[in-house]
């Protein structure tokens, strides 16, 4: 029935080809086929109709299903000679409407023939054309033709003849006598009918009445069933406003949901692995995998937006997971316009109760920043570590740096003593004696980058960070290009760390170098320049390499990008330059042309200048004093003494801090020279022993450090009033911390 009843709309006339039939009709011959004890669904087994479409005023059928209910419905009854009967006796099942009698009570007999014909048939049987002629006194002439382009039916005209013989029962009349004259054939028949005599007025009136008191009962009826159905309207209005409600918040969430699958650049989908593999996703899925605006997310489209290196280790995944209905997560790369966007995608397999996968689900997300914030982290750490291993090397360089840079300070001073031996020696001697000193610095440069208080912000001075960065990098950057300076002419002072501007100052030399290509070392050129801009101070590196294409400018600061291959670096460097300068509160700026170089230019703020200090000048009297000389390095002890005992002053030593506080208890010291990092009992461990014990002796001690490597021996070096010598040490620097003590 579904399928060819539907609610009907009047095409115009009986040229129609569906719906022709009204399923009243048909309902009409079913109470009929009823009223003779049968069942008219089983007449009408296999035909598109069912109970629901009955019941429908709307509904109708098409023409060849009528024929073919008709010609059943015939042959079940006991076949052509029964089918007027059966219509005549079950005719009035469904004649009882309150408005059918109304009508009826104010037609006359030969109104009800007329309208009948004109409507009645027109309205139920689209495919049938009526005329009615009145004849003399009651009698009458029907003609019913059905059309040529449809199919015949001789169960339909007897169908009519019952019906006609049966109108006048409507108004509580006798029946109409109808004779079919000969010549009834499946597409046309003519009636001949004798009408039953008239009623009188009174009758009439009678009946008027009764129909009147039946149309008011119906009104009544009508009433309540207006005011329920007023009621129900209401109550539906208010669900319907409900509904709308829920609707509008389910929509903001629906917004909110994709907002925040935005902003976390996740999205949401599901794939049914039977239908056709179908797929759904949320809004952003398919910007994920860089598709185009609308176009449709399927699994080749998801393979294909993969980069050609992944797809065949995420489809194995997948596979497996499918395989195994085990969840799975999977990461792949995504090439984009402007590089490469990471994905990770997680989801999990639903199977059937045979354990086959029926549909997957999951998410995916773009986690390029977490991965490029995970290798800034493994580069900080290598940094660390090399900064770790960096301070140690230098804490034990500096020991033996210590004591032989010394004893040439005093070998050379003996030397000058003695003219013969400053004329052969001195010279020889003062080589050496610089040589070790560019040791002395670059083991202090190591150890200011290897620092790791990267977030301490203070007053650096710019051109000692860039000397000190240059010193680190010439021996590689000799035999690429001349390294020149151009600094400002007063110091500039700016706010940073030292150890980190250091970093971008090598890191910003080195990548100038890199970018030098094959030519003699006197043609390619590295400039590093210091200027002052209004509040900010400024670091230039320039260089006459290959300069940086158009294309790839604005991505240099992208973590992962280099375009010098992936042999040359991590493609982390600008990046984590960057980082580093913003984190100053600066900014930094490029310039550069294709085949001719380029300048980076680093700004960052100006920082307070340091007050002149208002410490008394030294004493020029040099009182002897009785010192403790405590380190851990014999050489270094002695070499401490031959300094302090040549200038008159009385010298105990001693290797550890325990032997230390054992002569303190035993005897008095006017200074204690201690070094930093010890076995067993550091120095700062001594002075925290000694001022529970004897505050007035750590009041006088002075520190000697190759290096604090600790986060505790940092903090007590950088504590305001420390005295610290950092070795290797200049002879003028001990005897002047010692006789400033051993007077005060």
């Amino acid at each position: 029935m579904a399928a060819r009843c539907a609610y009907a709309l009047d095409h115009g006339g009986v040229g129609h080809s569906m719906n022709e039939v009204s399923c009243q009709t048909v309902a009409l011959v079913a109470d009929a086929v009823v009223h003779r004890g049968l069942d008219p669904f089983e007449l009408w087994a296999g035909l598109p109709l069912d109970a629901a479409s009955l019941r429908d005023r709307h509904a109708r059928i098409d023409w060849e299903v009528w024929v073919e209910l008709m010609e059943r419905t015939e042959r079940g009854c006991g076949g052509p000679h029964e089918t007027e009967r059966l219509f005549v006796s079950g005719a009035g099942a469904r004649t009882g409407h309150g408005f059918v009698r109304i009508a009826n009570a104010f037609l006359s007999v030969q109104d009800l023939y007329v309208l009948f014909a004109r409507w009645g048939i027109r309205g139920t049987l689209r495919c049938v054309d009526a005329t009615m002629t009145l004849g003399a006194g009651r009698r009458a002439q029907f003609s019913a033709s059905i059309a040529e382009d449809r199919a015949g039916s001789a169960p339909t005209l007897r169908f009519i003849a019952g019906l006609l013989r049966k109108l006048p029962v409507l108004q509580g009349l006798a029946e109409t006598v109808v004779t079919v004259e000969p010549g009834l054939h499946a597409h046309g028949a003519t009636y001949t009918l004798v009408l039953p005599e008239q009623q009188t007025l009174r009758s009439r009136l009678r009946r008027v009445l009764s129909v009147a008191r039946g149309a008011s009962a119906t009104l009544e009826a009508l009433e309540d069933q207006s005011t329920e159905i007023i009621n129900k309207n209401a109550e539906l209005q208010l669900r319907l406003a409900e509904l709308e409600r829920t609707t509008a918040a389910l929509k903001e969430r629906e917004a909110w949901l994709e907002l925040a699958l935005d902003t976390a650049k996740v999205g949401i989908w599901q794939w049914d692995l039977h239908q056709g593999g179908a797929m759904r996703w949320s809004a952003g899925t398919p910007r994920l995998l860089g598709l185009r605006e609308g176009e449709a997310v399927t699994a080749a489209a998801w393979t294909e937006a993969l980069h050609p290196d992944d797809r065949a280790r995420a489809a194995k995944a997948f596979e497996q997971a499918a395989k195994l209905g085990q969840p799975y997560e999977i990461e792949a790369r995504v090439p984009t316009e402007s590089g490469v966007r990471w994905i990770r995608t997680r989801g999990h397999i639903v199977t059937d109760a045979q354990g086959k996968p029926v549909h997957a689900s999951g998410t995916v997300m773009d986690f390029t920043e977490q991965r490029a914030l995970e290798a800034r982290l493994r580069h900080a750490d290598r940094i660390l570590a090399a900064g770790t291993l960096a301070a140690g090397v230098a804490h034990e360089i500096n020991n033996p740096l210590t004591f032989v840079l010394s004893n040439l300070d005093l070998l050379r001073e003996e030397a000058r003593a003695v003219p013969m031996l400053a004329a052969r020696f001195g010279e020889m001697l003062g080589e050496m004696t610089d040589g070790l000193h560019r040791i002395r610095n670059v083991v202090r440069d190591l150890r200011t980058f290897s620092r790791p208080e990267e977030d301490r912000i203070e007053a650096v001075d710019l051109q000692a960070v860039c000397e000190a960065a240059i010193r680190l990098v010439s021996p590689s950057v000799r035999h690429r290009a001349e390294l020149r300076t151009e600094f400002y002419g007063e110091p500039l002072r700016a706010r940073a760390n030292d150890a980190r501007l250091g970093q971008v100052v090598v890191n910003l030399i080195v990548n100038a170098m890199q970018s030098m290509p094959p030519r003699p070392v006197s043609e390619a050129w590295i400039v590093v320049r210091t200027a002052r801009s209004g509040p900010q101070v400024v670091l230039e590196v320039e260089d006459n390499g290959t300069g940086i294409a158009p294309a790839a400018l604005p991505r240099i600061f992208e973590p992962f990008f280099s375009t010098k291959g992936p042999s040359a670096n991590h493609g982390l460097g600008l990046s984590v330059c960057q980082t580093i300068i913003e984190g100053f509160g600066g900014h930094i700026e490029v310039d550069t042309a294709l085949g001719r170089g380029t300048t980076f230019r680093v700004l960052l703020p100006t920082a307070a200048e340091r007050t002149a200090s208002s410490a008394p000048p030294p004493s020029t009297n040099k009182a002897r004093a009785r010192v403790l000389v405590i380190d851990d390095e014999p050489l270094v002890r002695k070499t401490l003494s031959r300094l302090l005992t040549g200038r008159g002053h009385e010298v105990v030593e001693v290797g550890s801090a325990h032997e230390a506080l054992s002569r303190v208890a035993a005897h008095e010291f006017d200074v204690l020279l201690c070094d930093l990092m010890m076995p067993e009992m550091t120095g700062f461990d001594l002075h925290a022993t000694l001022e529970q014990t004897r505050p007035d002796v750590a009041r006088r001690m002075v520190f000697i450090s190759g290096g604090a490597v600790t986060e505790q021996a940092r903090a007590f070096v950088e504590h305001p009033g420390r005295r610290v010598l950092e070795k290797p040490f200049d002879m003028a620097a001990v005897l002047e911390a010692v006789d400033a003590v051993a007077q005060s």
